[in-house]
């Protein structure tokens, strides 16, 4: 059986079964604790990524992984057990893949499928923030260095 998923509408609903969940730790009343219950201002979405995949039906672990940069740093050319959406934050990267060479900036995004070999620099000269979401497989091991047994 396959299954059409989109990443950031799995986050988004984890995100809406976590607030249901916290709402049901209110209590019967509903009643929000006062705190909470005044008017503010709803957050405005700045960036938004989809990545449309067909997945066979399984289990499946959604890894969300914050990384920091110092400049310098990065990772040798490797490769994931799932679907990946990663999202700059701040700063800028430098992705390799496929024998080519692109800088990656804030709010500006790239996928990877399964087994996609790649690796990623910081060559700026200030931390770079990046966050990956990982579609993995039970089982599957998040990050293979290249070359290395499988």
């Amino acid at each position: 059986m396959i299954c059409s998923i989109g990443i950031v509408s799995l986050v988004l609903g984890l995100v809406n079964f976590t607030m249901a969940g916290e709402a049901l730790k209110m209590g019967s009343s509903g009643k929000e604790p006062k705190s909470v219950q005044a008017a503010q201002p709803a957050p405005k979405v700045i960036y938004q990524a989809s990545f449309p995949v067909a997945v066979k039906a399984g289990d499946y672990d959604l890894v969300t992984i914050v990384f920091d940069f110092p400049p310098g740093s990065g990772f040798l050319p490797h490769f994931h057990g799932g679907y990946v959406l990663v999202t700059v934050l701040e700063g800028e990267i430098t992705l390799q893949e496929k024998g080519a060479e692109r800088k990656v900036k804030t709010g500006e995004s790239w996928t990877e499928n399964p087994g996609d070999v790649h690796a990623v620099i910081n060559q700026g000269p200030a931390n770079t923030h990046v966050v990956a979401v990982i579609l993995l497989p039970k089982g599957a091991a998040v990050s293979t260095l290249s070359g290395s047994s499988q």
